[in-house]
């Protein structure tokens, strides 16, 4: 069965805002440790872990919205 295109966005949003946040609060204490430790400021810890934190949840929405055999199936077609 085939959703429609606007659940599978709704879907692909929601996925990739939880999964955001998840990213940011399991960022946290590495982001503490590199101030503590490495003697980074916030705003440099910040924005190191920002854009990891935000790949990590495309990464993870992408492979969720796909499916199992999703990326094979993606990969043929554009064969």
């Amino acid at each position: 069965m085939v959703w429609p295109l606007r659940l599978r966005a709704a879907g692909f949003a929601i996925t990739v805002g939880v999964v955001l946040m998840e990213s940011a609060l399991a960022s946290m204490p590495i982001g503490v440790a590199l101030c503590y430790f490495a003697g980074l400021g916030g705003r440099r810890a910040f924005s190191i872990l920002a854009p990891l934190a935000l790949v990590v949840a495309l990464a993870i929405a992408i492979h969720g919205d796909l499916g199992r055999q999703g990326y094979r199936k993606w990969w043929r077609s554009r064969a």
